[in-house]
């Protein structure tokens, strides 16, 4: 049993961090601490973009100016260098 177990976790990478859960915990340092708390990263779809919800059209507006800041910081996180857009959808 224990090897059928190893065999799961080493074939599913049950034992390391999703591209997702790496962003959330590193969101403050992605879009700083100001913006973090005013909109989250929802999913990264298949075509590389990752979806952020964000709540008004200001903040939209600044991190539109932030995309290449924010592409940068994802690219040197562990799983992310496939994200190559940032879309920014209305939600909270």
């Amino acid at each position: 049993i224990n090897s059928i177990v190893e065999l799961l976790i080493d074939r599913y990478h049950l034992d390391r961090e999703t591209p997702e859960e790496t962003i959330l915990n590193n969101w403050n340092r992605i879009v700083g601490e100001a913006f973090a708390k005013r909109c989250h990263p929802e999913r990264i779809s298949p075509a590389g973009a990752l979806i952020v919800a964000v709540p008004n059209t200001v903040v939209r507006r600044e991190l539109m100016f932030m995309e290449d800041r924010i592409l940068t910081a994802l690219g040197s996180l562990q799983g992310c260098g496939h994200i190559r857009s940032v879309v920014l959808k209305s939600g909270n």
